[in-house]
């Protein structure tokens, strides 16, 4: 994904994944081609691991947006991969991230953890206020099994959404489920009203509140 910071046509950085889980930033920013480098002296802006300290792959993309209130630069994406035949039957756990991009992001425990819960009816994300101090973002572990995020995130309004895909074990068999998420982007925090018509009667109103409850 590309961003364009002073708005002249031009872009500044372009940013992308690759299948160790590593985000790069690539400086365009210079008037010549030849001065275009990798960011942050070519080391990777951040390396995805899950809570095993595995790599995890990144093959939907990397969005670029800037925070209005200041300016910032964060980066959104998910990670997991189906592309190879034994792809649907990974089990590996996968994240959805939010990331400011402002320095190196060394550890996992330098974002805040944003935690997910399968409900009866849908699934319910943790609310918080504002992003905690001296963090660098947020990350949210996806708990259903074999579930991973193989699409780029989308900002819709003032809110991200992010669709998570759940393979059949049968390769022959194409389909499968998934999970449409969507969170304030800024701070990884579940939305404060019904963004989603959950019982489909056509109105966004209090018959569409998730409740704790059982989990599945």
């Amino acid at each position: 994904n590309a961003i364009d910071l002073n708005a002249d046509g031009n872009v500044d950085y372009v940013y992308g994944g690759d299948l160790l889980g590593n985000v790069w930033k690539f400086d365009l920013s210079a008037s010549q081609s030849s001065s275009w480098a990798i960011a942050y002296s070519g080391k990777p802006l951040f390396s995805a691991k899950d809570k095993n300290g595995a790599a995890q792959m990144i093959t939907g993309g990397v969005l670029a947006t800037q925070e209005p209130k200041t300016g910032q630069v964060w980066l959104f994406f998910g990670t997991g991969r189906y592309l190879n035949l034994d792809d649907p039957s990974s089990n590996q756990p996968q994240s959805w991230y939010g990331l400011i991009d402002q320095s190196l992001i060394k550890e996992r425990t330098e974002l805040s953890q944003r935690l997910l819960t399968n409900v009866e009816g849908g699934r319910l994300i943790s609310k918080v206020t504002a992003l905690e101090d001296n963090k660098k973002g947020w990350y949210i572990d996806l708990i259903d099994t074999r579930e991973r995020i193989v699409d780029i995130p989308v900002m819709v309004g003032h809110e991200l959404v992010m669709n998570t895909t759940i393979p059949d074990t049968n390769v022959c068999n194409p389909s499968g489920s998934g999970y449409v998420m969507a969170v304030e982007p800024y701070t990884g925090s579940g939305l404060k009203y019904n963004y989603f018509d959950i019982n489909n009667d056509g109105v966004f109103d209090g018959k569409d509140q998730l409740t704790s409850g059982t989990t599945k």
